[in-house]
């Protein structure tokens, strides 16, 4: 996970570059697809946030409505009273604060569960980052971090571990992410297959030379036999291409 981290924190700038081109409209459905997925994350947190309000405020502020209800203000009223003898009592401020701690846990527990909901209802953010490299015409996120993140994914991250990622039984923290990192590094050596095609098609020798993959953007299923063309490259050529302009 540091290592992630790390490497996304070296490359931090790579939005500018799509900012600063003379011609953006290449890297438009790149960065559709960043702020759609940070639309979609901003919602999830603000959907949490909300119900993490009302929870807290029920549990707060509940009990004194319902016993207003049955009780009418005479009950209401004599609670009240009793609060207030606790307050003024022997560790008075402790219990108050004691209260308001279980409350604001219990709020930000349902915040959470809110957040966690609503992001698995849809897209999740790292899902719909994993699909970048797949992306029509440039990608500044694909240029720049694809040969390290493939090294990453596949040399220095153990077998092991994505092996334990695909047994049911392991049950893993944040599956989800982790499956995202694998698919953006799987999704890299596509797009990398991809645009090899092209580069061949035009007769470009240059392996870095840069290329705008066509609308629709890249195959998903561009290994399967059926959908390869002539020009096509294999899955682990497309990784040595990658590692290779990595070095």
């Amino acid at each position: 996970r540091d290592m992630i981290k790390d490497l996304l924190k070296k490359h931090k700038g790579l939005r500018g570059i799509a900012e600063s081109c003379p011609d953006p409209s290449i890297y438009r459905a790149e960065t559709d697809i960043i702020n759609g997925a940070v639309a979609s994350e901003r919602n999830a947190w603000l959907c949490g946030l909300c119900v993490g309000v009302v929870a807290f405020a029920s549990i707060r502020y509940m009990p004194r409505y319902l016993i207003k209800k049955v009780g009418g203000e005479k009950k209401l009223q004599e609670l009240r009273e009793a609060d207030e003898m606790a307050r003024k009592g022997m560790f008075g401020t402790s219990k108050t604060i004691f209260t308001l701690l279980v409350e604001g846990t219990f709020g930000f527990w349902a915040g959470w569960r809110g957040y966690q909901l609503t992001s698995s209802q849809t897209e999740g953010t790292y899902e719909a980052v994993a699909k970048i490299p797949l992306c029509e015409g440039r990608s500044a996120v694909s240029d720049g971090i694809c040969a390290e993140w493939i090294d990453l994914t596949y040399n220095k991250i153990p077998p092991a571990f994505w092996r334990n990622l695909d047994d049911e039984d392991k049950m893993l923290r944040d599956d989800r992410t982790w499956k995202a990192v694998r698919a953006f590094a799987d999704n890299c050596v596509k797009r990398r297959s991809y645009e090899q095609r092209l580069r061949n098609e035009s007769g470009i020798t240059n392996n870095n030379e840069p290329v705008s993959i066509p609308s629709p953007g890249v195959p998903d299923d561009i290994f399967d036999n059926d959908a390869r063309g002539m020009n096509s490259i294999s899955k682990e050529e497309a990784e040595k291409i990658v590692l290779d302009s990595k070095s």
